[in-house]
C-alpha cells in the first residue's frame, strides 16, 4: 500500500507502463462474425458509468457497412439502462485491436487480450472486461 502521494504516483506509472507493454499482446486472429451476440460481464474494473450496474450484458450485431453496433445493457437500482454506440475495426492486420464509440466520432480503444478460439466463450477485453458469450452450446 503507498505511503504518500509520490509512492502513489510511482505505482501507477509502473501500472501504466506494464499495461502499455501488455497491450501489444492482442489476438491475432479474431472472426468478427463468430464474434457477434451476447456477451455476459463475469467481472470488470468499475467506471463511473457502470457504477452499480448488475446483470450487464454488450450484444454486438455486424451491420451491412461492416461496422458493428454495441449495446451495453444492464440494471441500476433495479432500473434497466441501455446505452448504444458502434465500433469498428481500423487495421485488418491487428484484428484484437478495435475501437468503440458511444459519443460523436470520439472512440476509445478496445482490445481483444485473449480469445477463446475453440468456443469463442470467454474474453478478457482492455484489462477492464471479463465476458462470457451467450450461445446455442450453453444455455
Amino acid at each position: 500500500m503507498p505511503k504518500n502521494k509520490y509512492e502513489s504516483r510511482c505505482v501507477m506509472n509502473k501500472n501504466i507502463t506494464d499495461m502499455k507493454a501488455a497491450i501489444k499482446n492482442t489476438v491475432k486472429e479474431v472472426d468478427i462474425p463468430r464474434y457477434m451476440g451476447v456477451w455476459h460481464e463475469i467481472a470488470r474494473y468499475e467506471n463511473h458509468f457502470e457504477k452499480d450496474m448488475v446483470n450487464v450484458t454488450a450484444t454486438y450485431t455486424l451491420q451491412p457497412d461492416g461496422s458493428i453496433k454495441v449495446e451495453n445493457a444492464g440494471y441500476r437500482n433495479g432500473v434497466f439502462k441501455k446505452a448504444t454506440g458502434r465500433a469498428k475495426q481500423p487495421d485488418p492486420q491487428q484484428p484484437g485491436k478495435l475501437k468503440v464509440s458511444f459519443f460523436l466520432w470520439f472512440y476509445s480503444d478496445y482490445y481483444i487480450l485473449e480469445l477463446d478460439q475453440e468456443n469463442y466463450g470467454y474474453v478478457p477485453v482492455s484489462y477492464t472486461h471479463l465476458r462470457a458469450h451467450e450461445t446455442k452450446a450453453n444455455l
